[in-house]
């Protein structure tokens, strides 16, 4: 009855002070045996001492209870968490490995020794330990494979969930990580395999068929990435994503208006990402800057552009793009026509400079001034605002302007004398000669010493 009673104590002790939970209790209700009050009174303090994160006493305390009974799997198991958590990992194995000596089937110490194993780099005891935790949990599995994977081990961790998608099914979290390997490791025909077996059983997933246009494609393998581009259309007609690909194997066969027309649908697409949709309207600019512009194009881009949300990027490539060709007014229409997102100072720059190439002068001070309240920092801003300044004869406000701007300059010669060329053209507005020349000789100094 003693004996009873202390393992119901000792049972309640882990509940309050240990946070383990019944289910867990119920696996490890080891037998103590018949123990002494003394031993009692140390086990119990050194479940106190761990539950308060004194593990060092925790350490002395449970020790105590082994000079008593030095084959009491329970308290290695103890000791060896208390010095996990004091992270001295060679004594922590070396009373685990007692405890599972003393009781192999336990997963509660299987786990706690893999975790030394694994703070010590032993990765094969430790691929060991989870194979046998495997059998008690599935789980363990997926661990197994995350541990081969953070290994590199990828050969093992494919391998293993192979097995895992045969006993379980697919699995969106290791198809996930399949994906991870793949990138990783290289494993391009692998990938490709695997995608085309997904396609056979998940064949209106379009993920799989990107995959296998993306490697086919750094393969420079183009006729394979476009049989399965057009085989994913065939399977889904209005797949939006499957026009990535499209567009480039259209531009590459010369087919101009099939690549505009793919083109178009990323553009208006809502799940395509902004970077991937600014990659290629960059690339079809590009094309049409080295053959043959086609304004009424650019035009329609642009108006799809200006529907879409958060399109300040892809209309700043617009308005560079007309910037480029030196339609600045065409620059400026499309960027005013998009509106300025005052929030998106690249957004702001590129509208500013358009404004100023184009001489609006007027827009480009109500522009700045209203920007230089949201980026009172960005010298650009006081230079445009001083160049527009100085084309409405307001050489002082120009002055002040620049003056300020010259403060926010961080090593760059080439913008501090472009300020003061700036300045000397206002001193020139207001005819002091003197002034004007100074800050001529300042401009050509400044370029000077940097060189």
């Amino acid at each position: 009855m003693k004996q009873w009673k202390f393992i119901q104590f000792v049972l309640l002790g882990m509940f309050l002070f240990s946070g383990i939970s019944f289910a867990q209790e119920e696996e490890r209700e080891d037998d103590l045996g018949d123990v002494s009050d003394a031993f009692q009174e140390h086990f119990f303090e050194g479940l106190k001492q761990s539950a308060i994160e004194n593990h060092e006493r925790a350490i002395a305390a449970f020790s105590k209870c082994l000079e008593e009974n030095p084959n009491n799997a329970i308290v290695q198991y103890e000791i060896g968490k208390a010095y996990l958590k004091t992270e001295e990992y060679s004594l922590a194995q070396s009373s685990l490995e007692k405890a599972i000596e003393l009781d192999d089937k336990n997963v509660w110490y299987l786990d706690s020794l893999y975790e030394a194993y694994d703070k010590t780099n032993q990765d094969d005891k430790a691929i060991e330990i989870l194979k046998k935790l495997s059998v008690f949990h599935p789980d363990y599995k997926l661990d197994l494979v995350k541990y081969y994977f953070n290994k590199t081990r990828f050969d093992q961790a494919l391998s293993l969930m192979d097995e895992l998608d045969e006993e379980t099914g697919i699995n969106s979290d290791r198809d996930l990580l399949r994906k991870l390997i793949y990138q990783r490791s290289g494993y391009s025909e692998s990938k490709i395999a695997f995608y085309k077996k997904r396609i056979s059983q998940q064949p209106a997933n379009e993920d799989h068929y990107l995959q296998i246009i993306y490697e086919y494609s750094n393969q420079n393998d183009v006729i394979n990435a476009k049989a399965i581009a057009q085989q994913l259309l065939k399977e889904n007609p209005n797949s939006e994503k499957v026009h990535l690909g499209l567009y480039k194997f259209y531009l590459e066969d010369n087919e101009k208006e099939l690549a505009y027309n793919s083109l178009k649908t990323v553009l208006k697409s809502q799940s395509i990402e902004e970077p991937s949709k600014r990659k290629l309207l960059n690339d079809y600019l590009r094309f049409l800057r080295n053959s043959e512009p086609n304004p009424a194009q650019i035009e329609e881009l642009a108006a799809i552009i200006k529907d879409s949300a958060n399109n300040s990027r892809l209309t700043r490539i617009i308005t560079d793009y007309y910037t480029s060709i030196g339609d600045l007014n065409k620059a400026v229409e499309v960027q005013t026509s998009a509106g300025v997102d005052m929030n998106d100072f690249n957004s702001v720059r590129s509208y500013l400079i358009a404004l100023s190439q184009a001489k609006e002068h007027e827009k480009v001070i109500v522009t700045a001034t209203e920007a230089l309240e949201l980026y009172p920092s960005q010298p650009l801003l006081y230079m445009l605002n001083g160049v527009a300044l100085n084309s409405k004869n307001l050489p002082d406000k120009a002055i002040e302007s620049l003056e300020i701007g010259l403060e926010y300059i961080i090593d760059d010669p080439i913008l501090e004398s472009d300020f003061y060329y700036q300045m000397a053209q206002s001193y020139k507005i207001k005819q002091n000669e003197s002034k004007h020349k100074e800050f001529l000789l300042k401009a050509k100094q400044t370029l000077e010493n940097a060189n």
